[in-house]
C-alpha cells in the first residue's frame, strides 16, 4: 500500500511523479501533492478493495526489500488503483513504471 486517503479534492493529478522512500515525509492528507518523494502511507487503515486485488492485510513498509538482490524482486508486478469517492472517473495515461532499489548505494573516494 503506497498511499491511501492521501489525495483529495476535485480536479486531476496530472503529470506527477511520486517516488516512495521509507525515510521521506508522508504524502499530505489533503489537496494534490506535487511530484516528490514521500513515504508510503496507509492513512485510512484497512480497506476492502475490489477484485482482483488480494484481501488485506497490505504492507506499507518498503524496508522488506532491503538486502534483496535484483533477481529477488524480478517478476510480474501489478498496479491496483481504486477511487473510493463516487461521481467521478479517471485513468492512467501513458502507463506506469516501478523501480526497486535494494540496499544502500555507497560512494568512496580513494586518496591520491
Amino acid at each position: 500500500m503506497l498511499f491511501n486517503n492521501a489525495i483529495g479534492g476535485s480536479g486531476g493529478v496530472t503529470n506527477r511523479t511520486y517516488t516512495f522512500d521509507q525515510t521521506a515525509p508522508p504524502l499530505p492528507l489533503t489537496g494534490f501533492p506535487p511530484s516528490g518523494t514521500y513515504s508510503p502511507n496507509n492513512n485510512g487503515g484497512s480497506r476492502t478493495f475490489a477484485a482482483p486485488l488480494p484481501p488485506p492485510p497490505y504492507n506499507s513498509n518498503l524496508n522488506i526489500f532491503n538486502g534483496l538482490s535484483g533477481a529477488s524482486v524480478n517478476g510480474t508486478w501489478e498496479l491496483f488503483v481504486q477511487d473510493f469517492v463516487g461521481g467521478d472517473a479517471g485513468n492512467i495515461n501513458g502507463g506506469w513504471s516501478i523501480t526497486i532499489q535494494t540496499g544502500t548505494l555507497n560512494c568512496f573516494t580513494q586518496p591520491a
